[in-house]
């Protein structure tokens, strides 16, 4: 099974009141949200052990049946094959109705959740007239800073931290 930390609870969450909500965004303003980054996937020839696992990242457009091929393809017919399927937000309940389709089939599945903070820029929409630009496009109107805070302006941008769920379904063929 792979070197995850044991999914102890802790008692530092338990009491812990959740964020306030974020406040609305002025009329003006439009909010971009960045993609989750995440490392180059290594091609399948490479073997896969608990410590490296081969990893598919699922997301809300992922076609279902194509995550279940791609993960069968993976995982391979030698058994102790290890396959990560990560997926946040809205996919998570994809990536776990993929897990329990492996446990249904006879597999060693395990789930671990969590969280991690993203980052989206709020921009200022006048000049765009409702126009949606993609994260790190050219407005046209200079250069554009690298904001890093919570919400400090910066160039012609804002920056706002949220906090999205995780989910981590590895899936160990027996």
């Amino acid at each position: 099974m792979p070197n995850h930390p044991t999914s102890t609870p802790s008692t530092t969450f338990i009491n812990q009141k959740p964020p306030p909500p974020l406040p609305p965004l002025p009329p003006h303003k439009t909010l971009h949200k960045r993609p989750l980054l995440h490392p180059p996937i290594p091609p399948p020839s490479h073997p896969s052990t608990s410590s490296t696992p081969k990893t598919i990242y699922i997301s809300a457009r992922t076609p279902f049946v194509s995550a279940i091929k791609r993960a069968r393809a993976l995982l391979g017919n030698s058994p102790g094959e290890v396959v990560l399927l990560k997926a946040s937000g809205r996919a998570i309940e994809k990536a776990l109705q993929v897990g329990l389709l492996f446990l249904e089939s006879g597999e060693g599945v395990r789930v671990f959740t969590g969280g991690s903070e993203v980052l989206d820029d709020i921009v200022d929409d006048e000049g765009g007239k409702g126009r949606k630009r993609k994260w790190g496009e050219e407005d046209g109107e200079g250069e554009k800073g690298e904001g890093e805070g919570d919400g400090e302006e910066e160039g012609d941008w804002e920056v706002r931290k949220r906090r999205t769920s995780t989910v981590e379904v590895w899936v160990t063929k027996k």
